[in-house]
Formats: C-alpha cells, sequence, structure tokens
C-alpha cells in the first residue's frame, strides 16, 4: 500500500532520473536486471517485454527502477535521492519525503506470507535474513495474496507504518528455493575465495570480513539483481517451453480415445449380463455404463522421467482406467490413451463374445480438446445450476479423497516416498513440509478463485508431526 504522497514522489524522481547526469547511471543499473538474461534466452527487451506482458514487465522494471534509486555511485556515495531531496524536496509532502527517505534505505528480499488479514495487512516471514514475523498495512495485497505465498518485496517502515514499495514479484516454489540457496551458499564461496586470493591477511582484517559475508543484510543490498534475475529467468522458461507431455499411469501418452461397438437392441440385456460378471467392470449407479478399474494385483507401468502423470481413482481407491456406456444402437469404450482402447477393445470382444459388431475408433490429442473447448459455447442458460453448496460439497469429498490416499503412497518431489516416510529424517521433514505448504498454498488459492472455503489440511500437519511448522 503506497502512503499518501508516494506515488507522486516517484513520479517527480522519475523524470529527474530521466536528464542531467543520473540519466546514464539510471540506464546501467537498469540493464543490469535485464540484458545478462536476455542474452542468455536470445532475446532483446523488446521481446521480453512482449512475452512478460504489460503487467509483469512494468513490475520487474520498478524493481530495477527502486534498485538504482537505494544504489550510491562515485567515491562520495552519491545517491539519486538525497541528491533529489535536497534540491526538489520542497516539491514533495512530508509523506512523499519520508517515503523516499526510507525506500532509499531498503533492501529487496525474499519474504514468506504467513497470515492474510484480508482488507487489511499480510504477516510476512524473511525467508533470507531471518528474524520475527512482521506485520505490513497492504490494503490491496492481502486481497490477492494467500498463505505460504513468497514475494520478492522492500518493506519500508515510515512512521511507525510497515509498508511495502511499489515493486512485488510473486515467486513460485522453484525459482524461491534456489533464490535461498544462493543467499546460502554465497558467504561460503566468497570465504574459499578470500582464503585462496589473500592468505597474508591478518587475524583483524579475517574478522572483519567474516562480519561482512555473514550480514545478509549488506549481502542483500548487490543482491536486488540476483532476485530479478532468478525471477526473469525462471519466468521467461515457463513461458517458452513447449508444453509438458502428459501421460497415465501405464506411462503412455494422454489421447481422448473413444471406440464404439454397433449392436442389436435384442442383444442389449445379453450384454449388460455379460458386463456385470466381467472381472474389472464395475457398474455405475443408474444401470447403463460401468467403470473399467485396474486389479488390485496389477501394478501400473513404469512411467517416464519427464512430464505430468494423469490419472483418476474410484472412491475404493482403485485407479480408472477407462468407462462403458450401453447406449441404444452402441456400446460406447472411453480411455485416455490408444493402449488403452486397444486393451479394453480385447477385453470386451473376448467377454462378449460376437454380440457387437466390428469397433470404430476415434482419438483426439489434448492439444485439439483444448482448443474445441475453448471455441465451444457456453452452458445453456436454461440449464439449472448446480447449488454452489452441492459443488463445495463434491469438491471436499474428493480433495478429503485424494489426500487421504495420498499421505500414505509415494509422492515425486519427495522422492517417491510416502509423506510419513519422508518425515521421519530430517531432511525428508523439511521437504515434507515444503510439499505441504505447497499444497495448501495452491487450495487457498484455487478456493479464493471459485468464492468456496479452503480445504483444512491441519489433520495432514497433524499426522506428519509437523504441526508446529503451521504457524
Amino acid at each position: 500500500m503506497r502512503i499518501p504522497g508516494a506515488d507522486e514522489a516517484i513520479e517527480h524522481i522519475v523524470s529527474w532520473a530521466r536528464k542531467g547526469r543520473w540519466r546514464e547511471e539510471c540506464g546501467r543499473v537498469i540493464a543490469q536486471h535485464f540484458e545478462p538474461v536476455c542474452a542468455k534466452a536470445g532475446m532483446d527487451e523488446i521481446d521480453l517485454a512482449e512475452l512478460l506482458g504489460e503487467n509483469l514487465y512494468s513490475m520487474v522494471e520498478e524493481c530495477a527502477f527502486e534498485d538504482f534509486l537505494t544504489s550510491r555511485v562515485g567515491p562520495k556515495g552519491r545517491n539519486i535521492i538525497d541528491e533529489y531531496l535536497d534540491q526538489r524536496g520542497w516539491k514533495e509532502s512530508i509523506q512523499g519525503r519520508d517515503y523516499l527517505r526510507s525506500l532509499r534505505g531498503s533492501v529487496l528480499s525474499l519474504y514468506e506470507v504467513i497470515e492474510v488479514n484480508e482488507g487489511r495487512s499480510l504477516v510476512l516471514r524473511d525467508l533470507i535474513r531471518g528474524g520475527p514475523p512482521i506485520e505490513v498495512d497492504e490494503r490491496l495485497g492481502s486481497l490477492d495474496a494467500v498463505k505460504w505465498d513468497r514475494l520478492a518485496a522492500r518493506v519500508l517502515s515510515i512512521g511507525g507504518q510497515r509498508v511495502l514499495s511499489g515493486a512485488v514479484l510473486h515467486f513460485p516454489d522453484e525459482p524461491a528455493e534456489a533464490l535461498q540457496g544462493i543467499f546460502r551458499t554465497a558467504p561460503q564461496k566468497s570465504r574459499r575465495q578470500l582464503a585462496d586470493l589473500l592468505p597474508n591477511l591478518s587475524e583483524e582484517n579475517k574478522r572483519a570480513i567474516e562480519e561482512t559475508l555473514t550480514d545478509t543484510t549488506i549481502a542483500l543490498e548487490g543482491g536486488a539483481t540476483a532476485i530479478t534475475s532468478v525471477w526473469l529467468a525462471y519466468t521467461i522458461n515457463q513461458l517458452t517451453a513447449p508444453l509438458p507431455q502428459l501421460i497415465n499411469f501405464d506411462g503412455e501418452q494422454v489421447v481422448f480415445a473413444k471406440v464404439r461397438f454397433p449392436l442389436h437392441d435384442r442383444d442389449r440385456a445379453q450384454v449388460a449380463h455379460l458386463l456385470d460378471g466381467t472381472v474389472g467392470l464395475e457398474r455405475d449407479t443408474g444401470g447403463k455404463s460401468w467403470t473399467w478399474k485396474c486389479p488390485d494385483s496389477q501394478p501400473a507401468s513404469a512411467k517416464p522421467q519427464s512430464g505430468f502423470s494423469v490419472g483418476a481413482w474410484n472412491e475404493s481407491g482403485a485407479l480408472i482406467l477407462g468407462n462403458i456406456e450401453l447406449r441404444r444402437k452402441w456400446l460406447v469404450l472411453q480411455a485416455n490413451s490408444k493402449e488403452r482402447a486397444k486393451r479394453g477393445t480385447e477385453l470386451l470382444r473376448r467377454c462378449l463374445d460376437g454380440l457387437v459388431g466390428e469397433p470404430i475408433t476415434e482419438t483426439q490429442s489434448v492439444e485439439s480438446a483444448l482448443a474445441e473447448s475453448r471455441e465451444r459455447p457456453g452452458p445453456s442458460e436454461a440449464a439449472p445450476p448446480i447449488p454452489p453448496e452441492e459443488i463445495a460439497r463434491v469438491t471436499k469429498d474428493f480433495i478429503e479423497r485424494h489426500y487421504r490416499r495420498i499421505i500414505d503412497g509415494p509422492v515425486p518431489v519427495l522422492g517417491n516416498v510416502s509423506p510419513r516416510e519422508a518425515v521421519v529424517l530430517p531432511e525428508g521433514r523439511e521437504k515434507v513440509i515444503s510439499w505441504l505448504k505447497s499444497l495448501e498454498n495452491g487450495e487457498r488459492r484455487r478456493s479464493r478463485e471459485q468464492g468456496q472455503t479452503p480445504y483444512d489440511f491441519t489433520w495432514m500437519w497433524r499426522e506428519l508431526g509437523v504441526l508446529e511448522k503451521l504457524g
């Protein structure tokens, strides 16, 4: 939340920086944030602006400009805010001057949101410097942020009030972990390099350097470019990467397959009877469709090392392989891969023994289905809406069953061991905490977007013995 007078003060100092002796220095500092990453990605800043879009590009640009406002140049350590206030400070309100002074002495750090007071404030934990949590007045940010978000931001203290500056970058889990690793390992690397380069340092000099290297605030004073660079590199990679391969839990590429078997009306009752007696098929409520599920004795095949796994389970926890529907003139099998469609076709041929005709198989790629879905008109206004409370109940039941099962199953990010197994060791415990935060963060964001009450993960924190880390 910008305090009164802050926006005007920033506009004035932007104009001041565009002319005179500060123009070149401003361009140099901002270029440090963009040019190395752009060069690595093989693009220029115009390409980057088009890729990020106006809002994201403006936010990174503001991060770079705030870095310039805090920098000191030359042997006398000149700072643009000091000079501006000396020569033009009379043009600003008291609050505007206080804002600029606080911004001048600030550092960009990485914070974790540990509490959201909607419409009022955020409680943040500094992931780089540590220390007790702090509360910042942030009306707009509190309407968008959710618990366990990671934010790169500057916290300004003005008249006993803590606020965020104008530039805030949202960090997903992967770049946030990478950034924390950079600031964890940088002091050790610097010590090793200094020991090799300057073996004759006095003990007094060594102590002074040690104090400097262990002061994360000093590290952050020159670390804004590292923060924006990590964010930019990750975001560029996400926006330019090809769509990930979708695979099912048999390790097969996902396509939407439909197999239609022609049948005579006189054979419908016999077909239904034979399907009821087939192992692996379970008649659904309503009586005209069957779920094809994986036998308990048949493990899923090994999946590829890359790509996203797609699967569905029934209420008993069995993996669903496909669905079969008995229509007036057709028996229709639907599955999520060509291989499953072929296996399902063979299964139906064996169990129905000539009661159906030669199948007609249709497939559709995920990309084609998505494009078709985007072009399809929305649901008819005449269709009765599903009550919100019913949607919330069904969603909660599905999530509950999913996490009751997954807490005892292998999780890839935990090294393909179950959360209960991983939490036994200290390293695994930290991974479990990070995993739980990620789950809860995603659920809170989903529920906010859909206007629902978020699922309560407290039972998982408690069962895994990490409840003390929840706050």
